[in-house]
Parts: C-alpha cells; sequence; structure tokens
C-alpha cells in the first residue's frame, strides 16, 4: 500500500507538471557536464583532499601539535575552527569550479537560452520529479554539490587528525575517489550485495543526476523513500559523523 502511494503521488506530479515544452537547451546540455561524475571526482574532490589534507598534518610537520594541545583552547574551539574553514573551503572550492564551468560554456555557446524550460528537456532528468525549470534544477545541484563536498571534506579533515602526514591523507583520500568511482562498474549481483556503499558513498551521492533525476527508492521500515530523500539525510549523517569523529580524535591525542 505504501509502494502504491508512492507511485501514485509521482505520477500525480507529473501530471501537474504537464507534457514537457522541449526549448534549445544547448547550453545547459553543455553546463550539466560538469556534473559528469568523472569530473567532479577528479577535478573537486581530489583537489578539495589535496586542499584539506594539511589541516592537521602541518601541525605535526611545523611542531606546533604539542603547544596548541597544550594551549586552553586546544582541544574543542580548534577542532570547530578548523572544520569550519574546511567547510568555506569546500563550498570556495565548488563554487569556482561550476563558475568556471559557467564561463567555459557561455563563451563556448555565447548564450544561456533555455534557462525556464522544464527540467525535463535536460538529459538525465527526463523522469524526474522535480517540478523545476532547467535553471532552477543547476542552482539546485551547486547546493547539492556544495553539501557532497562538505561532507567528503570533513571525511578528509578525519583521516588527516588520524594519520598526521599530509602525504597519507592525500594518497588515501585519493585512493578513497578511485575506490568509489569503481563501485559503479560492479556486476548487478555484487551491487545488490553492497548496495548501501555503492549506492551513498561520496562519488555516487555526487552524481546529480542519477540522486534526483530518476525513479528510484528504498525501503525504509516499509515506507518507500526517494533516492534524493535518503541521499540528503545519509549526506549528513557523513558530515556529522565525520565531524563528531574528528573531535574525539583530538580529545584522544596526546602531548608529545
Amino acid at each position: 500500500m505504501n509502494k502504491y502511494r508512492y507511485y501514485k503521488n509521482r505520477l500525480d506530479t507529473e501530471l501537474s507538471q504537464g507534457e514537457p515544452v522541449f526549448q534549445d537547451t544547448l547550453f545547459w546540455n553543455n553546463f550539466f557536464l560538469a556534473f559528469d561524475p568523472s569530473r567532479v571526482a577528479f577535478l573537486l574532490l581530489m583537489f578539495l583532499s589535496f586542499i584539506i589534507s594539511p589541516v592537521f598534518t602541518q601541525e605535526v610537520k611545523t611542531d606546533m601539535d604539542s603547544i596548541i594541545l597544550c594551549s586552553a583552547k586546544g582541544r574543542r574551539e580548534i577542532v570547530t575552527a578548523k572544520l569550519l574553514s574546511v567547510c568555506a573551503a569546500s563550498t570556495v572550492l565548488t563554487v569556482i569550479f561550476f563558475l568556471g564551468m559557467f564561463a567555459g560554456t557561455y563563451i563556448f555557446n555565447g548564450n544561456i537560452n533555455g534557462f525556464d524550460a522544464p527540467a525535463r528537456c535536460l538529459p538525465g532528468f527526463t523522469w524526474t520529479a522535480l517540478d523545476m525549470t532547467v535553471g532552477g534544477v543547476a542552482m539546485l545541484g551547486v547546493v547539492w554539490l556544495i553539501l557532497v563536498a562538505m561532507a567528503f571534506g570533513l571525511a578528509i579533515c578525519l583521516i588527516s587528525a588520524k594519520l598526521k602526514n599530509q602525504s597519507a591523507t592525500f594518497g588515501l583520500g585519493v585512493s578513497l575517489v578511485l575506490t568509489f568511482s569503481l563501485l559503479g562498474f560492479l556486476r548487478d549481483d555484487l551491487k545488490k550485495m553492497f548496495w548501501p556503499l555503492v549506492d551513498f558513498n561520496h562519488v555516487a551521492l555526487s552524481i546529480y543526476s542519477s540522486v534526483f533525476g530518476g525513479v528510484k527508492a528504498y525501503n525504509v521500515f516499509g515506507i518507500p523513500v526517494s533516492y534524493g530523500a535518503l541521499a540528503f539525510v545519509v549526506c549528513l549523517a557523513l558530515g556529522a559523523g565525520a565531524a563528531l569523529l574528528t573531535y574525539i580524535a583530538q580529545k584522544k591525542r596526546s602531548v608529545v
């Protein structure tokens, strides 16, 4: 019954939107290449790993670690400041990434036609339940990638706090990106077996059209939940969990 109700609501949403009026969306088709998983993984997440990897390791390298840990604000306050700086860096880097793609796409096309076209005009969003324009979906996508980048940045921050070595932190961050990227090529039976890791790793969460453009749903305590809604909750949980573990890791660090 719950599943029937879920798909009935989706059908009602699509019927209320009506048939899409297809328009010239060449600019937006090209701009949405910025959401391609390979570009996000290699041009955003890997570079983000490089930027954030020194957040804790630099203290060890410069022998400032013991001094900071002995100070009155050497634990919670400094960790809070570092976590906020990681979120800020993730946001700024993501915005720069999309501004660069927007500028390059505009130079190539010379217009932004199709901004107010229905979202379903875009490849990858044909079956979306988002009642938005192409421009609205693009702005939502930027916000979504900022959230994913923050969650990934906080994970790298946790690794930095645990390993205390910049090269090792960056290497592990790159390894995570590569491993997550390859999970999508597993056999179907393995995907079913490891579906939480396959569907909700940082790279999978960054595939915007897959998360919000399809009809995929999950059974949560007997209630069907859309991929987008569950991905949002998981993304927040990953970020919060990484932040909490970073506090714990810093609390347990001893003075040399």
